[in-house]
């Protein structure tokens, strides 16, 4: 099995590859992760394992990289010695393999040479049918193009595709996965700490066929953050905790292009003047006298 797992948020690829290693856990099965070093402590504490060997995505890359491309042959050597003899055909044990390598090629613009390292674990896996291999990608390494040319070149190179965390499609599939990078431009975060407005608004949205993602409070909506640049934000301005013109302040402070649409259930001018006067790239003249409390 050659395996890829597209992802929107780092807890979720956590969770995502310590699944991977626990459906391939039996015995003494080697365990190895190619991975930057949070990847690995992550979910090595996930997976309350200390068997999962450790190998750094970096330093490999550094190893078999000639500029912007992969060597051949540098590739192959530098893999064959990663994994761990496992005995006769008989009685050899099932390898599995993390690899975040092509990740972080995706992350440097640099597609081309994650589809030849896709190819070299193909080869890989055609002559060892004990091997298992899951890679990853951050969903936001590809264009916004539905029919991403990129994208389909990853997804033909693997035996198996998921799609990220946020789209729900019937079976795993290229069409799912480019559905839902099409799709993910159009994600809705609703932040609202009353369950019932929560509960509404996801269902009208998703009448409409948005993506939507709830969350009851901005702290919440923060812990998934870094992630989830794309789509629009709609925001309640009389949350408990961090209130919405405190969260627009922080995303405002951190550059973030998310759009913001503020409801509130009172009349509170100011709340209203107080999250106005928030709003980034509008020149003074041309904003509103005061911006509507509600949808």
């Amino acid at each position: 099995m050659h395996q890829v797992q597209f992802y929107e948020g780092e807890p979720f690829l956590y969770r995502a590859i310590a699944d991977f290693f626990a459906e391939g856990d039996a015995d003494d099965d080697p365990l190895l992760m190619i991975s930057r070093r949070r990847t690995f402590e992550a979910v090595a504490g996930q997976f309350a394992s200390d068997r999962i060997q450790f190998v750094d995505a970096e330093a490999t890359l550094a190893g078999i990289m000639d500029g912007d491309a992969v060597n051949a042959t540098h590739c192959d050597r530098l893999l064959a010695s990663l994994l761990p003899e496992t005995g006769s055909r008989r009685d050899r044990k099932t390898i599995s393999v993390y690899g975040e390598m092509v990740d972080l090629l995706c992350a440097r613009g640099n597609h081309a040479s994650a589809i030849f390292l896709e190819e070299r674990w193909n080869v890989i896996h055609a002559e060892q049918s004990n091997l298992r291999v899951l890679c990853t990608y951050g969903v936001e390494r590809f264009d916004d193009t539905p029919d991403s040319a990129s994208l389909r070149r990853v997804c033909r190179a693997h035996t198996h595709i998921v799609p990220a965390e946020e789209f729900i499609y019937p079976g795993p599939s290229e069409r799912a996965v480019l559905l839902h990078h099409h799709a993910r431009t159009a994600m809705v975060h609703v932040i609202d700490d009353d369950d019932s407005v929560r509960r509404s608004l996801a269902r009208l949205l998703s009448s409409l066929r948005f993506q939507v993602r709830v969350f009851e409070s901005a702290e919440a909506f923060l812990t998934e953050a870094e992630m989830r640049r794309r789509g629009c934000l709609l925001l309640d301005l009389q949350l408990l905790g961090m209130t919405g013109p405190e969260l627009q302040n922080r995303l405002g402070a951190a550059g973030w292009p998310l759009p913001v649409i503020a409801m509130s259930g009172s009349h509170d001018p100011q709340l209203e003047v107080e999250f106005g006067s928030l709003v980034v790239g509008v020149p003074e003249p041309q904003r509103a006298s005061r911006p509507t409390s509600g949808l």
